[in-house]
């Protein structure tokens, strides 16, 4: 049952998300291991852990999470832990019993995940870590007089509340516990807090990490358009959201240590003042102006049959889905109540429940109207009507957005030069405080004395 479980997990995260990319799960060692992730997006993001681990996981889940009548079945079947919350109405006291199990399961070999944030949010930066994660891997060690190895994990998502966005789990390099090096099975105060402090900063190192939600819209979108300048001059640009996240974590690091605030404040201005114009002409700050005929011929080739083979099943999927699909929307937004950070759990969780019942009512209706072979008929095939419909929408986005820029740039040449042209010239003064930094950083180090 735990098999058929991850599958459909593996399916729906596959289907919510376009792009979803796993990096570094060689990282993952056998053996006593602990997972430390952030928490951004509520109950999808044990999801990830779940299925991409490698390896059979538990989790410590809130207790109020068992008695729901779908997910209570999904973190019983997978051996999670309950959590009693103060703010739940419970009594914290409850929870020595399960730290007791938790460090019995890691102690015996066995894997667990932990968010040492405590609660998911949409916050810019980590809440500070709890000091649970670092305890229970300490005990376990202690235990069972052998190392523990705590894998960071950091999960990140361009728009995680938003159907067919993209997600990344990136697995970081573990932190050896050593259990033949404790004494006592309680760890001190002292080696909680050092283990704490090193996750949070191994969390934090594989995430976006900024003073306000703004600075990340920034560097985000300084990112797009250096991406953009590079491509419009044959430069190798990055592919990859590991290789994207990254350089958006350089520009804001060089944001924070950047002392002429002048400086940066007008370039903020241009990059605010660039995105507004391009904005107001439906077009984005990476819109590619410059196809060759035979890209644009073989692009537009490849579209049109995808988009003239799916036509048929697509439409179908469309009339079928679309009702629920609304649905869905409407019951996430109204389950989250305003918190954006749950609103993906919701989508997810109805999708898993209503579309198999749009399915199985329609394959009954049509098997009491017509034969129950077509009601057979009609079960299997709406669900890859209903991916087809997927494809073909976003066959059909794709080619609006695409030909869009396509059409601007050959009907306005002169105005897409200047657009070019000025996106060159932002992306030449973003670097070139960049170069300012690192030269000043360098006159720095050769100015202090040498200790040797």
């Amino acid at each position: 049952m735990v098999t058929l479980l991850l599958f459909i997990c593996r399916l729906a995260l596959r289907i919510f998300f376009r792009r979803l990319e796993i990096v570094g799960r060689e990282r993952v060692p056998a053996g006593k291991v602990m997972f430390a992730l952030n928490h951004p997006n509520g109950l999808v993001d044990p999801l990830f852990i779940l299925c991409y681990a490698g390896r059979p996981v538990s989790f410590l889940a809130k207790a109020p999470l068992f008695t729901l009548p779908v997910i209570g079945y999904f973190v019983r079947s997978f051996r999670c832990l309950p959590v009693y919350r103060q703010q739940d109405n419970n009594d914290p006291a409850q929870n020595r019993e399960m730290m007791k199990r938790a460090v019995e399961l890691l102690a015996e070999g066995n894997a667990l995940a932990l968010f040492p944030e405590g609660t998911s949010h949409s916050d810019p930066s980590l809440k500070p870590f709890r000091s649970g994660a670092a305890r229970i891997a300490l005990s376990a060690a202690a235990l069972a007089g052998d190392s523990v190895k705590v894998v960071p994990v950091g999960l990140s998502y361009s728009r995680k509340h938003v159907f067919r966005s993209n997600a990344l789990l990136l697995f970081g390099e573990p932190v050896v516990v050593r259990g033949e090096e404790q004494v006592d099975l309680e760890p001190s105060r002292e080696q909680v807090q050092a283990l704490t402090d090193a996750l949070a900063e191994r969390v934090g190192a594989l995430t976006l990490q900024a003073e306000s939600v703004d600075q990340i819209y920034l560097a985000e979108l300084a990112q797009r358009l250096i991406v953009a300048a590079n491509r419009d001059e044959g430069i190798p640009v990055p592919e990859n959201m590991a290789e994207k996240l990254d350089f958006q974590r350089q520009l804001l690091a060089g944001h924070a240590r950047i002392e002429d605030r002048l400086a940066v404040d007008a370039l903020v201005l241009k990059l605010r003042a660039y995105e507004a114009s391009v904005r107001a002409l439906r077009l984005r700050v990476d819109d590619s102006f410059s196809y060759s005929s035979g890209v644009v011929v073989r692009y537009l080739a490849r579209t049109l049959l995808l988009f003239a083979v799916l036509a048929l099943p697509g439409l179908v999927g469309v009339v079928t889905h679309y009702a629920t699909y609304r649905l869905v929307g409407w019951l996430a937004f109204r389950y989250a109540k305003g918190d954006v950070d749950v609103v993906a759990t919701g989508k997810v969780t109805g999708g898993l429940l209503l579309f198999p019942l749009t399915w199985c009512c329609a394959a009954l209706a049509a098997g009491i109207w017509w034969h129950p072979l077509w009601g057979t008929v009609v079960g299997l095939v709406l669900p890859l009507a209903g991916y087809c419909a997927l494809l073909w929408l976003e066959s059909l986005a794709g080619l609006w957005v695409r030909g869009k820029a396509l059409w601007f740039a050959v009907t306005q040449r002169g105005f897409v030069q200047h657009l070019v042209t000025e996106r060159r010239a932002i992306r030449d003064e973003v670097l070139g405080l960049a170069d300012l930094l690192e030269r000043r950083s360098l006159e720095h180090q050769a100015s202090l004395p040498d200790r040797a």
